[in-house]
C-alpha cells in the first residue's frame, strides 16, 4: 500500500486526526511514511499541508 492510501486509511477509518497530541510528522515516523514525500502528495492533491490536513479533518473542514 502506498502512503497516501495508508495515510488516508490512518484518517478516515482509524482517525488518528482526533488525537490532538499527535502532528503530521508523529503520523509519518509512526506508521513509517516518507512525511517529504506524502506532504508533497498532500499539497499537491488538496492543497494542505500535513499539519494543515489534520486541522482540516479536527475542524471538519473535510
Amino acid at each position: 500500500m502506498n502512503d497516501y492510501k495508508t495515510f488516508e486509511r490512518l484518517m478516515d477509518e482509524d482517525q488518528l486526526w482526533r488525537d490532538r497530541g499527535l502532528d503530521f510528522s508523529t503520523i509519518c515516523k509512526m506508521h513509517s511514511l516518507d512525511e517529504v514525500k506524502l506532504g508533497k502528495m498532500i499539497e499537491q492533491e488538496l492543497g494542505y499541508d500535513g499539519d494543515g490536513l489534520l486541522e482540516a479533518f479536527r475542524t471538519k473542514i473535510i
